[in-house]
Parts: structure tokens; C-alpha cells; sequence
């Protein structure tokens, strides 16, 4: 399973894709393979962003997005709208989605959710309000207040959800603090029984240990593990928060749902975060080291910090606002601040990044390495993956060709190697032996080295009891 986190533009537009492990070698043909599930954050492409009037102040793209239009995406599930500001809430941008016909649903904060509807473009029911989060009350059926979206699985596997979550911090008049959270579980998979193959059936019908004599419909058949697929977390802060507001969302819904670590944090690291030119300057990133240290984040993106042409009566102040700013963290800034805030209580290591108009990362729940790839355009990521997935089908072919070629060589040789195998097999394990002491602490060495790599994945652990015993402070 895998998210792929893609920068539209260079400010806060972003698509996710998730798509969960493929399931191709249990039944054939693209109608069995799970559907990616897509979320379009914040879309801003086309137009300038204005406060109040054009001519009082707008803000352009200095770097152009990646495209001219939403068209040119795959059809995306959920589009999420954050802030009403026209950086988040784009009228152009919206009104290039289809109004009506599509399985696109229009997520939208309360304040946003209004400015939507006036425009009368889109067909009832399309645009949904994100609620204010609130954790469940005991006994509450209810559960916490959230947004739960399922998404289908290959029968008769079960299906995944994905929830949307909008909480916005206590007492801010501006309105600008808040955080958007998202986490994703995939469907399971279904647990097909396929043939096993010649040379594991081999090996099962010469077993040194207690040999059994199989029936053909007792080898043939091999169940395929469901995967251990955690779920995916992401929290997006454009403009900052303070952790005490997202942590009762970390201790009820992270932990409840086996989400954390936190697999993305998408904050600025900008100082001044791009808020009006009355606001103070402030710097907002230790509040982003806080969220990323205490919810052991996998990595850090940055996020809104576009650099943007302003124009108009107010120019001058934002311009100054900037000056005042003189620079943002850079990824080795941040980085640095981690390691040094952290002093060895995190036992994950946060990787930042900062991507470009057009890159894109690829996270791998199974992994922790993290790294991006350059512009792309979309027309090439579906020329890619499909030529992938042609890829895996020959290499499944070929593998199938060469245990046909084999099975005759195997059963030629079985019966000469089987004597042999065995007397030296049972000499090698004899008690008393010489060998049998240097066997068992072979295999005491491995058993060592393959716990303590058990014990090192699950090193967040250790970070998550001690955020529950700190309990947010």
C-alpha cells in the first residue's frame, strides 16, 4: 500500500493518491485490481487570488502550476476545500469540475461551504460541510464527530474507509488556525486458494522433519496471507496550530484507528505563513516541530509557502511583511531543529522535503524511505503505470514457463538426492554431534537479529507511550 503525494502548484494545492496493495496474481485482469482512491486539497490553478476587490489586493503564481486545468486530472473522489480565502477557495478552479454527473463530492468548511453554494454551480448534495471536530461521549453510538468515506474492495474481502476530520483551534478571531486530518485504511484482501508451486510442493513431499505422504487436492491448495497494512495518516496545517488542539484527534481517532505514526505532516515553513498584512509576523514552525516530534511524523512536507506576486492598494504592506520575514526555514533548518528539540526522545526520524511545482513523493507503508520524483505530466504517470503493470505480467509469465520447464528435471532427480539429503541432513542434527551445537547457535544468532529488526520497526512505539504519559504537554 502506498500514498503518492503530488504538488500542483507552489503554494497549497496538492493530490493524493492512495492505492492499496495489488491483488493481480490472484485473479488475472484489471477488473480485480483494487481502485486507487484520489483527494484534490485546496485546488487553486487558474486566476488570481483576491482579497475583497482585485484592485484592493491580489496574489498570482510567481512559478505557473504543473497544469491549466483540473480536466487534465483523473476523476478525483473528494476535493477538499480548507479556508474560504480565495488561495484555498478558487471560483475559476472550482468551476472547471463537472457540475453535475460525477462521483466527485465537495468537502468544505463551514465558512467556505457558504461562499460555495452562492456561486449556484453545483447540484444538491455535491457540497457537504465539514463538521468541527469533537470526540465521541461515553456511550455516544454516535462516535466522534467525523466525515467516513468507504472505499471498495475485491469481494469478498472487506472494504476500507477513509475519514475526514476538520478542527479548527479555540479562540482564533482570524480564523486561520485549524488543521484538515485524513486517514486512510485500504480494503483487505480476499483469501483466494491458488495451486502451490512445483518446487515448494517438491520440498513438502521430501520433508526431513515428519514426512506425510499428500493427496493432489491437499498440495494444490495455498491460501494467501492477508497483508498487514497499516493506515495511512495525514494532517494538513496551512497556517499553524498549537498541538494542544489536535490532541484529543491524536489520543481518540490516531490511536483508535492504528494510525500513528503520523505518516504525513503538510506545514509552512514559512515564518510570517502568509497571514494578512494586520497580523503580526510570527513564526509558526516550533509549533510544527512540536506536532512532528510528539506524533513521531514519518515525514514533514512543506506546504503554503508559494512564493506570490501581490498587487494592488495594499501591495506595500505585504511586501514589508515579507522583508520583515526575510527568509523561511530550509529543509536542513528544520531538520536540524528536530534533531535538536527531539534531544533522543523521538524514535523516528522525520524526513523533510519541499516539493516543487510538479514533483511528486511516494510513501510505502511498508517502508521508510522517502524520496521525490521530478515533474511529471499526467498523461506520462498513466503511460507509466501501465507499462509497470505490463511489466509484472511478463515477469509473472516467465516465472510460470520456467516451473513448468523445471517440475520434469525436479521429479528425475528427487529420488537420487533424497537418500543422500536425508543421511546427511540426520547426521548434521544428531545429538551430541560436534555440528549440532554450531547449528543451534546459528540459528540462535538469527533468531537474535531477527527480533532486534522487529524490535527497531517498532521503535515508535516507545515514542507513543511516552506522548500518552505526557499527555499533550
Amino acid at each position: 500500500m502506498a500514498v503518492t503525494i503530488q504538488h500542483l502548484n507552489s503554494d497549497a494545492t496538492f493530490l493524493f493518491t492512495f492505492e492499496p496493495r495489488s491483488y493481480r496474481h490472484v485473479q488475472p485482469g484489471p477488473s480485480r485490481s483494487p481502485k486507487l482512491f484520489r483527494i484534490l486539497l485546496d485546488p487553486w490553478i487558474t486566476g488570481p487570488a483576491k482579497f475583497i476587490h482585485p484592485k484592493i489586493a491580489k496574489a498570482t503564481h510567481r512559478q505557473p502550476p504543473c497544469i491549466l486545468s483540473l480536466l487534465e486530472l483523473p476523476e478525483p473522489d473528494l476535493v477538499i476545500i480548507s479556508h474560504n480565502s480565495s488561495k484555498h477557495c478558487n471560483e475559476a478552479t472550482l468551476r472547471q469540475l463537472p457540475a453535475i454527473g460525477t462521483k466527485t463530492i465537495i468537502l468544505s468548511t463551514p465558512a467556505s461551504d457558504s461562499k460555495i453554494k452562492s456561486w449556484k454551480n453545483f447540484e444538491k448534495g455535491k457540497v457537504k460541510i465539514l463538521p468541527r471536530w469533537e470526540p465521541s461521549k461515553p456511550g455516544d453510538p454516535k462516535g466522534p464527530n467525523i466525515l467516513r468515506y468507504t472505499v471498495p474492495s475485491i469481494p469478498p474481502g472487506e472494504p476500507g474507509e477513509v475519514t475526514v476530520a476538520f478542527i479548527p483551534q479555540k479562540h482564533d478571531l482570524s480564523g486561520l488556525h485549524y488543521a484538515i486530518a485524513i486517514t486512510y485504511r485500504p480494503p483487505s484482501p480476499p483469501l483466494y486458494h491458488l495451486p502451490l508451486p512445483q518446487r515448494l510442493r517438491i520440498k513438502s513431499q521430501t520433508s526431513l522433519i515428519s514426512p506425510v505422504t499428500t493427496t493432489s487436492s491437499q498440495h494444490q491448495q495455498h491460501p494467501i496471507p492477508q497483508a498487514d497494512d497499516r493506515p495511512i495518516s495525514i494532517l494538513y496545517v496551512p497556517h499553524g496550530i498549537s498541538y494542544s488542539t489536535i490532541h484529543s484527534y491524536a489520543t481518540n481517532h490516531l490511536i483508535s484507528e492504528a494510525a500513528l505514526p503520523l505518516t504525513v505532516l503538510l506545514h509552512p515553513f514559512n515564518v510570517h505563513h502568509q497571514a494578512p498584512f494586520w497580523h503580526k509576523t510570527r513564526d509558526i514552525v516550533p509549533s510544527g516541530i512540536e506536532i512532528a516530534i510528539k506524533l513521531a511524523a514519518k515525514t514533514w512536507i512543506g506546504a503554503h509557502d508559494g512564493d506570490l506576486v501581490h498587487r494592488g492598494l495594499i501591495k506595500k504592506p505585504f511586501t514589508r511583511k515579507r522583508q520583515q520575514a526575510k527568509s523561511c526555514y530550509t529543509e536542513d533548518d528544520v531538520t536540524q531543529l528536530l534533531s535538536d528539540t527531539a534531544n533522543g526522545s523521538n524514535t523516528t526520524t522525520t524526513t523533510v522535503l519541499v516539493l516543487e511545482s510538479g514533483e511528486k513523493t511516494t510513501l510505502h507503508s511498508s517502508t521508510t524511505t522517502v524520496g521525490k520524483a521530478g515533474t511529471t505530466t499526467i498523461a506520462e504517470n498513466n503511460r507509466a503505470i501501465h507499462d509497470e503493470q505490463e511489466q509484472q505480467q511478463q515477469i509473472e509469465n516467465q516465472n510460470n514457463t520456467a516451473d513448468g520447464e523445471s517440475e520434469g528435471q525436479n521429479q528425475k532427480g528427487t529420488s537420487k538426492e533424497e537418500e543422500g539429503q536425508q543421511t546427511k541432513d540426520v547426521s548434521l542434527t544428531k545429538p551430541g554431534s560436534p555440528d549440532s551445537g554450531k547449528g543451534q547457535g546459528q540459528a540462535t544468532a538469527q533468531a537474535d537479529m531477527l527480533m532486534g529488526s522487529s524490535l527497531e520497526k517498532c521503535n515508535w512505539r516507545s515514542n507513543l507511550e511516552l506522548f500518552l504519559e505526557k499527555g499533550g504537554d
